[in-house]
């Protein structure tokens, strides 16, 4: 009885730490796909806007260079001949704009007063505005003889930019949601609030259908704080039997000179691979509740798998001595005990002189011979406390705890005539070059006592090799 109590109760243990275990595993991918997906659609829409950036810089930079402009704006005074000459000379040229949804450019005088609207030159003389509303925007200023004569201003409309992008993903549906403080009044009257949010608005040219409105409903509550943040983020959400990934892109994002809290550009597409993942969470999870003694011992094996690749993975294969990265991982934590309590730690680090040369003349084997005695020697003549790890190559490095540098120094000297005097067939006599270095109060991280060991090194092999320099 005992014995089933037993096992019942480990079958309930090992179920909650497998499903918990499946949880955050799907969690993590489902995170990791949405966060991959949006940084994808956020190089796509860069992309696709490039067009609309690259036009209307180019047009406002011949605007800014044209002579005839500035000299017309400097000498007339005549607003209505200013209007007629200049929509004359750009004529073509907008219209050519206009194709791209580049449509609103506004030429206005220093103090306010509009000489030309392209899309509606019989209108000028009125006062403009050049507060940031509910539109893309690209500015420049127009000078004569070094003196400000007028401004010339692009401005797209968000629903210019959004039509561009249905025409190239269809399947996709886009909104702009826009704060509520950007809209003017006049917008007010093209814009209505959106569910997601009473302080965002979106235009009704989006078309939005039931279902995305429904989507909105959906994720009021469960993005509110994304909302706050003004930060690109992305969900995936169930509506109708099918799930969709929805992207929040920041405005200030994709176009630079907008306010970063203007509002976000929201895609919504049918994504069947969100499916895919919560479809493989609950198949894993019901297939581990009717073989649960499989899973125990695939548990036990893959314990004592990642046990051996994780050794494996921090070991040197050719030598059997710690290998960089798990030295940086092991030195990293005796650099901050270092610091913490203000006790000795030093770094030597060291190489084979003329490896090279002996790699050359008897053979990768002999020189895997000379890496392998060489190691075994250092590592028979150093304390359990002291870690050492070959860095790569011939270089190899050694940190000493709880040793100043002069007992880092006498150790290097040990070493450097213990490797001196061992003799390797068949080359013979094998040398070794030294840098010694010790922690000061203003080192930031490892790095600094991996450069000055470093620097030391090469004043030996400067020196002639077969010798040990210090650098403090």
């Amino acid at each position: 009885m005992k014995r089933s109590v037993f096992y019942i109760s480990l079958f309930f243990f090992f179920i909650i730490i497998y499903g918990a275990s499946l949880t955050v595993d799907h969690n993590s991918r489902e995170r990791d796909y949405l966060y991959q997906k949006l940084k994808e659609e956020v190089a796509f829409y860069k992309t696709s806007f490039s067009t609309l950036s690259i036009l209307s810089e180019i047009f406002l930079k011949k605007i800014k260079r044209d002579e005839y402009i500035g000299q017309i704006l400097y000498n007339e005074k005549d607003i209505r001949k200013i209007n007629k000459n200049i929509y004359r000379r750009y004529k073509d040229e907008y219209q050519i704009l206009k194709k791209y949804g580049i449509k609103k450019i506004f030429i206005y005088l220093p103090d306010g007063r509009i000489v030309l609207r392209f899309h509606n030159p019989e209108k000028y003389g009125d006062l403009y505005n050049r507060e940031q509303r509910a539109n893309i925007s690209y500015f420049t200023q127009i000078l004569y003889k070094g003196k400000l004569v007028g401004n010339a201003e692009i401005k797209i409309p968000f629903n210019s930019a959004r039509n561009l992008l249905k025409k190239t993903l269809p399947a996709k549906e886009f909104i702009f949601l826009i704060k509520k403080k950007y809209l003017s009044f006049k917008e007010f009257d093209g814009y209505i609030q959106s569910e997601i949010s009473k302080d965002y608005y979106y235009s009704f040219a989006s078309n939005i259908s039931n279902v995305i409105s429904n989507i909105n409903l959906k994720l009021r509550d469960e993005i509110v704080e994304n909302l706050k943040e003004n930060t690109n983020f992305a969900v995936a959400v169930k509506k109708n039997g099918s799930w969709y990934t929805v992207s929040f892109i920041s405005i200030h994002t994709l176009f630079t000179n907008i306010p970063r809290e203007l509002g976000y550009l929201v895609s919504y597409e049918r994504d069947s691979y969100i499916w895919v993942i919560r479809r493989s969470f609950w198949m894993l999870f019901f297939l581990g509740n009717a073989v649960i003694g499989f899973i125990l011992l695939l548990m036990f094996y893959r314990f004592k798998e990642q046990e051996k690749f994780e050794k494996l993975a921090s070991i040197d294969p050719l030598t059997k001595i710690k290998n960089r990265r798990k030295f940086n991982e092991l030195a990293e934590h005796e650099f901050e005990k270092a610091k913490r309590y203000n006790r000795p730690l030093s770094f030597i680090i060291f190489d084979i002189d003329n490896f090279k040369q002996i790699n050359d003349k008897y053979g990768h084997q002999v020189g895997d011979k000379v890496l392998k005695e060489i190691a075994e020697i250092v590592k028979k003549n150093i304390r359990k406390a002291d870690i050492f790890a070959r860095f790569g190559g011939e270089e190899f490095v050694i940190l000493t705890p709880e040793t100043d540098i002069k007992g880092a120094k006498s150790l290097a000297e040990k070493l450097r005539k213990l490797i001196e005097t061992n003799y390797i067939e068949p080359i013979g006599i094998v040398t070794a070059s030294f840098g010694v270095t010790e922690i000061r109060s203003d080192d930031k991280n490892i790095d600094d006592l991996y450069r000055r060991a470093d620097n030391a090194l090469y004043e030996s092999k400067n020196k002639g090799k077969n010798t040990v320099s210090i650098a403090l």
